[in-house]
């Protein structure tokens, strides 16, 4: 619910992708598909930590799907 408030915030402005921060302090990233699905709105970037760029990564389809069904590591 929360996310999808943040979302609707920011509906007057134009994005085509997600970027979903925080990856590496979460167990649960069913979200990602539950709102790329509501939405119909891609994913762009996941991030795993605080050095960007070295812990940003594209959100391919199988990294989204790696992530989701997997244990969250790459």
């Amino acid at each position: 619910t929360d996310l999808n408030d943040i979302i609707r915030q920011f509906e007057d402005i134009a994005f085509d992708r997600f970027i979903f921060t925080k990856a590496d302090e979460t167990s649960s990233f069913g979200t990602m598909l539950n709102l790329i699905c509501q939405h119909g709105i891609g994913a762009g970037y996941i991030t795993t930590g605080q050095d960007v760029p070295d812990d940003i990564e594209p959100a391919e389809a199988k990294t989204v799907v790696d992530y989701i069904l997997g244990d969250g590591t790459r």
